[in-house]
């Protein structure tokens, strides 16, 4: 019959507890008994509702033989530590003693149960895994809509500040971008000429009827010439609305057309 108590020093232990210890160690891990592990040495020792002097002993001993992690101290204190009645008093062997049968059922069920504890461990560890994958998506789709939405922000603000008056294909002009049309204009911008001066280099005959007219040149625009005669590129419009019939676009004018420049309202 298999003994139910391990001798050790002159000290007899209880067998189970410490072959459960034996094996939670056994290659596995750190080499420290974990709390699932110390949970299986608790339900072990309390299995007959009260914990005997030996299997307090035995207890005792494995704590000094083997290295615990500081979850595991903590629960065997709560669990054992002042809630554990701890019998004083002496009674007949039969009474103490639980059947090494039983004992080495427990620690097998506690052995195998093992397996299943650290599937369940990796379940909860791939969950909050997933769960941590899925917010740091919902975070990045977030940054990409703000950055999409400051995008389509700027793009309107750098339209609207374009101003309506803009020719297309050109840019609006600044006041120092006005200071340098001037400084060209007094350098050798077009200069606006009159009818009489039309009808001796073209030979028009509206050169009598008191409108000034402009032959256009070599690198014009309607915003360089209204630069130049209004002294405000946004006259260009006025110029086109009243030469329509002359110019086929605003952008498209070319050298040797003849417009009509009207007086300024």
């Amino acid at each position: 019959m298999a003994s139910y108590y391990k001798t050790i020093d002159g000290e007899n232990y209880d067998k189970a507890i410490l072959d459960m210890a034996e094996a939670c160690v056994a290659g596995k891990g750190d080499g420290r008994i974990s709390v699932n592990d110390a949970r299986k040495i608790v339900r072990l020792m309390q299995d007959g509702g009260k914990v005997t002097d030996i299997e307090k002993r035995s207890l005792q001993y494995i704590l000094k033989k083997y290295k615990f992690t500081d979850a595991a101290q903590k629960h065997i204190k709560n669990a054992l530590g002042g809630t554990a009645a701890v019998k004083g008093t002496k009674k007949p062997k039969a009474a103490e003693r639980k059947t090494a049968g039983d004992k080495k059922n427990l620690a097998d069920a506690a052995v195998k149960s093992e397996p299943v504890d650290k599937v369940h461990a990796k379940d909860q560890a791939g969950a909050k895994a997933k769960k941590k994958c899925g917010l740091c998506k919902i975070l990045l789709i977030l940054l990409l809509l703000i950055l999409l939405l400051l995008g389509i922000y700027y793009l309107y603000m750098k339209y609207k500040n374009r101003g309506g008056d803009q020719v297309p294909g050109t840019a609006v002009q600044s006041d120092s971008s006005m200071n340098v049309a001037d400084e060209q204009n007094s350098a050798g911008e077009p200069e606006p000429v009159s009818a009489e001066k039309i009808a001796e280099e073209t030979g028009s005959a509206e050169s009598t009827d008191g409108k000034i007219r402009y032959v256009i040149k070599e690198g014009d625009t309607l915003v360089k010439i209204s630069t130049a005669h209004y002294n405000d590129y946004r006259k260009w419009r006025l110029i086109w609305d009243n030469n329509k019939g002359v110019l086929k676009s605003p952008t498209l004018i070319f050298p040797g057309q003849v417009i009509v420049l009207p007086e300024d309202k």
